[in-house]
């Protein structure tokens, strides 16, 4: 995997790794960022609870050469500052290291379609939500987020899979299965088969 703790830098903290096959993709470049005003060092931002880092490769397909990018998240869940600046430097980032080449940008959000930081992603058109241009219908609810809850409404979109104009998304799941009675996790996987 890519990807250092956010808060030293290197092991201690929350990751928001990367993990990926390495029999198929090799890692050509990689790097983390901080949401904060000083975004190359472990830092708090707008007064965000945690420090809040952002993981990101440059990678080549073995088989078949191609390059894109992959940006790994999670933004604050209490500072709707933070949550705002964040997606500006976010978009500001996805400009300055991966310029044209395709890009994948996927995490917690914590911020539904509506919430403002999703807004000014929508607004920049540099990134398409996946689950609004899939070719095929969306599998599984539009909620991310269960909150260990089995009878819960899970309607709370916070996590996103995010594509650059050059991605084509085949589908869109939320895999929203129960096993032995219990989510594994308070948020459900999200995933995509996509080309380019």
């Amino acid at each position: 995997y890519v990807g250092v703790g956010r808060d030293d830098g290197v092991n201690e903290g929350e990751h928001s790794a990367i993990i990926y096959k390495t029999d198929r993709f090799e890692v050509v470049d990689n790097g983390d960022f901080w949401f904060s005003e000083t975004p190359e060092t472990p830092s708090y931002g707008w007064e965000a609870k945690y420090r809040r880092v952002c993981s990101w490769a440059k990678f080549q397909d073995k088989e078949v050469g191609k390059e894109f990018y992959v940006f790994s998240l999670h933004y604050d869940h209490e500072a709707k500052e933070a949550r705002r600046n964040s997606s500006l430097l976010l978009l500001k980032k996805i400009n300055e290291i991966a310029g044209d080449i395709p890009t994948f940008c996927v995490g917690d959000f914590n911020a539904t379609p509506d919430d403002e930081p999703i807004q000014i992603i929508y607004n920049a058109d540099i990134l398409h939500d996946a689950r609004l241009v899939t070719e095929t219908k969306s599998y599984g609810t539009e909620g991310t987020f269960n909150a260990f809850k089995l009878d819960g409404p899970m309607k709370d979109r916070i996590d996103y899979i995010w594509v650059s104009k050059d991605i084509t998304i085949k589908k869109y799941g939320v895999l929203n299965d129960v096993h032995y009675g219990r989510f594994p996790s308070d948020h459900f996987p999200v995933m995509v088969k996509a080309s380019f």
